[in-house]
């Protein structure tokens, strides 16, 4: 559980750290991209993840929450670690569509994973401590990120950011087992 946890504060640590705080910053300060542009990069990423949670839900219900968390936060860690290459807003865009193809991968497993190993008396409880995770998460990110770019720069910030979610990732991979569900009728994917 608190493997999740903290893998839950990572991902939105760098939501609020790495893609609306530097990302938007790299696009028009370095990149010369206007805010419409800026803007169709976050509404592609919003719709990637409206398609893709739903996607996500039915792998992690039918193969393991492993399976949509890891893969989703390494697409996420190496596409963070690659934003201060590009050299275009058509870079970007790529390289943010990959972004939100992870970013849609964990968003439902978390709090799948949660619910699977938790009591049911515990669930709203379990619910509770993994949404202020993320809060947490949104609240460290972009003032920590911000100002380490700020001292240093934007590429500092993006490469701190992606090792911070490499360990996190790394971390779950090897020490979060795959929780036990019981599937029954109601849960079977119909």
């Amino acid at each position: 559980v608190r493997l999740i946890m903290l893998s839950h504060v990572a991902h939105w640590c760098t939501i609020s750290g790495s893609q609306f705080t530097l990302m938007p910053l790299l696009a028009s300060q370095e990149l010369g991209m206007t805010p419409a542009g800026i803007g169709s990069i976050f509404a592609m990423v919003s719709a990637i993840n409206v398609v893709g949670s739903q996607l996500s839900a039915q792998v992690s219900d039918r193969f393991g929450r492993r399976l949509t968390i890891i893969p989703g936060l390494s697409l996420i860690t190496v596409a963070v670690g690659c934003v201060p290459l590009v050299q275009d807003g058509t870079q970007l865009t790529a390289l943010m569509a990959c972004w939100a193809v992870g970013s849609a991968f964990v968003s439902t497993g978390p709090t799948a994973y949660m619910l699977d190993v938790v009591a049911p008396g515990d669930r709203d409880q379990a619910l509770a401590m993994l949404r202020a995770c993320g809060d947490m998460g949104l609240l460290i990110g972009a003032g920590s990120l911000g100002s380490l770019a700020h001292a240093t720069s934007m590429q500092t910030g993006f490469w701190v950011n992606s090792i911070g979610m490499a360990v996190t990732t790394l971390n779950i991979a090897l020490n979060a087992t795959e929780p036990k569900r019981e599937v029954t009728e109601q849960t079977k994917l119909k």
